[in-house]
């Protein structure tokens, strides 16, 4: 009975490794996809409204940087981009916003600012600043 226990495993093996011998291992192949750089949506709200009365439009995104001019309250602006990380700028956390002000570029600190999604929104919320409009 021993002997035919032994026999059966030693088939068993045999056909196991057989099976497996006859077939060819395929080679890994790495597949490189070359796709072309789309825009995220780094900065989904593209208009803003200054919130303060002379704010600094700066010309890099530090406190120490270069004051290029001073914006009015309520000054429209079109957000060109944000910056990726939040900073502490003067106790208070927020982006930089590298923004268009009539033709005049540079960055405002982010808390300073309201960002709105439609130039319309921006509009609406200048006019109340300015005019006192509901």
């Amino acid at each position: 009975m021993k002997k035919y226990f032994v026999l059966s495993v030693f088939i068993v093996i045999v056909a196991i490794l057989s099976s497996c011998s006859g077939k060819t291992v395929r080679e890994s192949k790495s597949i490189y996809i070359d796709l072309q750089r789309t825009e995220g949506v780094e900065v989904a709200n593209n208009w803003g409204v200054t919130k303060y009365n002379k704010l600094k439009l700066r010309q890099d995104p530090q406190e120490e940087s270069v004051i290029v001019n001073h914006l009015p309250l309520g000054s429209l602006v079109e957000i060109i981009k944000k910056e990726n990380t939040i900073k502490d700028f003067d106790n208070k956390f927020g982006y930089w916003y590298y923004i268009d002000y009539k033709g005049e570029v540079g960055w405002i600190f982010g808390s300073y600012l309201e960002t709105f999604n439609t130039k319309e929104e921006a509009i609406k919320r200048s006019e109340q600043l300015l005019f006192g409009y509901k």
